[in-house]
């Protein structure tokens, strides 16, 4: 071979082989990018392992959206758990009701919540805020959930409100709906009352709907209850070389009363005759009590400092009160809530404690009018059966309804006297 040739030929040797650097430089560049690939994708998985076990997702989703205000996952729950715990305890806690009711459920927290938000919008408007010392007391019960939580054997707060009311929920979202509803309960308190004068006007025009007045006097009294006469003569004795008013009585209650009335100064209102134990109510329902009385009544739990507070509201009154303060009220909200929007996001929904309704399953159009002819007969049956027996009960039905307003009220009076028929 000739000297040019070997020449010639190392040349090309040289120039096929010069690429394998750039080669080996693409290759470690690859591998470097598929594994940093490889970690993003394993520290996303991490992550994402974190917040479904951690929760994060139920407090940070958007369930559903009621005027300007985005409702989480986890504050949708403390609302979901007030309807279903009506439910349950009016039908039991029965799995296969509860799932049949599903939709129910969820259909009344929407329209809660959107109530709700509603009026606090409404008294954010009209420039109200909840006292400072209602935010006190707010704040208290949630640094005291700690202790509940320990007592309980949960690690704290969070895990205890978790286990109450479902996914996500913490202390910072149960304060925000502690918050919302409290402010919407003390804004609407006062907002409908009624004089005397006004609840006679409506009872005489509404006497169809709510039957014969029936009086039942009720009275307002305050007590200390203690365990021995000696330690009931002394706070007496306080109480005169006081100040003498139901205000320094109800702070002697605070101190030294063992009765679970204490907190409220010893207060009872609203008592019917017969409802407490006999010593108690001979005193109270004496015709010459007045107002400022003050004695010791003994009964079969303890002493009690008695401090006589003054006639109470008739029982019917109250109840005609309440009637026209609920109308007022439901007339006000579906004005407030008729251009209110309301928005569900699936997502969201599905990572409540809210049981979710079964899927709708598609039907042929032949099943579908077989079942529209069902149910026409069944109804024209069940429509049939109740106009006759309305015919035959009408007349019945008239004479009763006198007894039966009556009995009613009776009811209502009684019901209230259990209430505290231990009130020694």
């Amino acid at each position: 071979m000739s000297a040019s040739r070997e020449k010639q030929r190392r040349k090309d040797a040289t120039e096929t082989a010069a690429p394998a650097p750039e080669k080996k430089q693409k290759s470690a560049a690859l591998k470097w990018v598929i594994g940093i690939v490889i970690a993003v994708v394993v520290v996303c998985l991490l992550v994402g392992s974190y917040l479904l076990s951690s929760n994060w997702f139920a407090g940070h989703s958007t369930a559903l959206t009621v005027g300007s205000h985005n409702v989480t996952a986890a504050e949708y729950n403390y609302y979901y758990r007030e309807v279903y715990y009506q439910y349950s305890q009016m039908l039991g806690d029965n799995e296969d009701t509860l799932k049949m009711l599903a939709g129910s459920m969820i259909s009344q927290t929407n329209t809660r919540i959107q109530q709700t938000y509603a009026v606090y919008d409404a008294a954010v408007a009209d420039g109200f805020a909840l006292p400072a010392e209602d935010v006190e007391a707010i704040d208290q019960e949630i640094a005291d959930l700690n202790t509940t939580a320990a007592s309980y054997g949960y690690s704290g707060a969070n895990a205890l409100l978790a286990a109450m009311y479902g996914a996500g929920c913490t202390t910072d979202s149960y304060r925000q709906y502690d918050l919302t509803v409290h402010t919407v309960s003390d804004y609407v308190s006062d907002k409908f009352e009624y004089t005397d004068e006004e609840v006679k006007a409506y009872y005489a025009e509404h006497k169809d709907e709510l039957g014969e007045e029936r009086d039942y006097r009720t009275v307002n009294v305050r007590h200390i209850l203690v365990e021995d006469e000696q330690t009931a003569q002394d706070i007496l004795q306080q109480y005169l070389d006081g100040d003498k008013t139901e205000d320094s009585f109800g702070e002697l209650a605070m101190e030294y009363s063992t009765d679970g009335s204490a907190d409220n100064g010893g207060l009872m209102e609203g008592v019917t005759p017969g409802q407490t134990v006999e010593a108690f109510n001979e005193w109270i329902f004496d015709q010459s009590r007045k107002t400022g009385d003050t004695d010791i009544v003994q009964t079969e739990y303890g002493y009690h400092v008695m401090y006589f507070v003054g006639e109470g509201e008739n029982t019917f009154d109250a109840t005609v009160r309440d009637t026209m303060k609920n109308e007022a009220y439901n007339a006000w909200v579906d004005e407030l809530t008729a251009d209110y929007p309301i928005t569900e996001h699936s997502f969201g929904m599905k990572l409540t404690s809210a049981i979710q309704p079964e899927p709708v399953e598609e039907t042929s159009e032949e099943e579908t009018a077989e079942e529209t002819t069902e149910e026409a007969t069944e109804t024209a049956a069940a429509e049939t059966t109740e106009t006759a027996a309305a015919e035959t009960t009408e007349t019945a039905a008239a004479e009763t309804t006198e007894t039966a307003a009556a009995e009613t009220t009776e009811t209502a009076a009684a019901e209230t006297t259990e209430t505290a028929q231990a009130a020694g």
